[in-house]
């Protein structure tokens, strides 16, 4: 009985012998549907026989089986973490909906932290083009359309900056307009401004006019040389019942000193002490006309700012004709009388009725509310 023949060769797939396949022995050959019975393990033995030959080239076959033993465990000893983490990450994206989440997540717990400040990949950043010739970051610069455009944390004069259509020559270098915004970047209270070129359109190349600047300040807005901001204490009428925002009705009440710092360091206690320590009085202008303060004028002296006045009506005279009877001789001779009373007469009193009385002494007004700006 003579046995297969077996060839070093790596075979792409086992034959599976099918229910429709005769059962015939002796040497397989597929093609002419020869031993069809004995070709997988013909393909099985010419695999064995494939391995058989990369073992002896590598040497493996002399190797003793502890010191191969010895030699797989060095290698899987030589990178625990490695192969740890390979299997941490595969138990943890399986069967997980958020696959990417959970990956990053057990990539970052593996990251030693203190080497990934913002800082220290901001740096990494700030020197790599991010997109040749359209956009890029670089040396704390955001830049596109060939640098045109940009914005930067510093513009070499200590100032942050948002450009468009302008150089650092103030050319235009685009055909449309152009504006500027930014600021000192080593101060707080510095001004930030927005400004727009007023000849748009010039050309490429021109230098760009820029009209008014719109500027911010910590406690001020000012377009040009003019102040946008309301100040505080401004008493203002408003045809609505309740204050707008930023306002408070002029009602007499005590409101906190720290809450309303910039209206009491405007008005203080003028109109008001509060309660002595954490609150101050707004003014009560309900039902109340407004007069100008005198403040050294004199027609309206002793007054001090905030000060109260009664009503009153200005001291006058008025002329009147009364009657003279100088034929009246029946109190005797040598003249007449004012007022002669020949019977008894009863004392009647009495007034003048008019249609436009009332308890106080006004002009036309019509109400609204008086509020101050805080």
């Amino acid at each position: 009985m003579a046995g297969l023949t077996e060839s070093p060769t790596w075979e792409a797939e086992i034959y599976q012998i099918e229910t429709t396949d005769p059962v015939v022995g002796g040497p397989p050959d597929l093609a002419q549907g020869q031993g069809i019975a004995n070709a997988a393990q013909q393909q099985l033995a010419n695999r064995t026989s494939w391995l058989k030959a990369q073992i002896e080239t590598l040497g493996l076959d002399k190797v003793d089986v502890s010191e191969l033993d010895a030699r797989i465990d060095a290698l899987l000893n030589g990178a625990p973490a490695a192969m740890d983490t390979l299997k941490e990450l595969s138990d943890a994206i399986a069967g997980n909906d958020d696959e990417i989440a959970v990956l990053v997540g057990q990539v970052s717990s593996k990251l030693n932290a203190s080497a990934f400040t913002a800082a220290a990949v901001l740096a990494l950043l700030a020197n790599q083009q991010i997109a040749s010739g359209t956009a890029w970051i670089e040396n704390g610069v955001i830049a596109w359309k060939g640098g045109k455009h940009r914005i930067s944390n510093n513009d070499g004069s200590g100032n942050a900056q948002v450009r468009f259509g302008h150089d650092g020559d103030e050319n235009f270098t685009d055909e449309g307009t152009a504006f500027y915004l930014g600021g000192a970047v080593d101060s707080p209270n510095s001004e930030f401004q927005i400004r727009v070129a007023e000849n748009g359109g010039a050309g490429t190349g021109q230098p760009v006019s820029w009209g008014e600047v719109f500027r911010v300040f910590a406690n001020d807005v000012r377009y040009a040389s003019r102040t946008l901001v309301t100040p505080a204490g401004l008493v203002a009428a408003f045809a609505a019942n309740s204050p707008p925002y930023g306002w408070l009705e002029c009602n007499g009440g005590a409101v906190s000193r720290s809450a309303y710092a910039t209206l009491f360091a405007s008005i203080g206690t003028t109109f008001g002490n509060g309660n002595g320590n954490t609150t101050f009085n707004l003014p009560d202008l309900r039902g109340e006309f407004l007069r100008g303060w005198d403040n050294g004028r004199g027609a309206d002296s002793g007054r001090v700012l905030g000060s109260s006045q009664s009503h009153a009506l200005q001291h006058h005279l008025h002329n009147y004709l009364r009657p003279l009877s100088k034929s009246d001789t029946d109190r005797g001779t040598g003249g007449g009388s004012l007022w002669s009373i020949d019977e008894n007469q009863t004392g009647v009193t009495g007034g003048i009725s008019t249609g436009n009385s009332a308890n106080e002494t006004r002009p036309r007004n019509v109400a609204l509310m008086f509020c101050i700006r805080y």
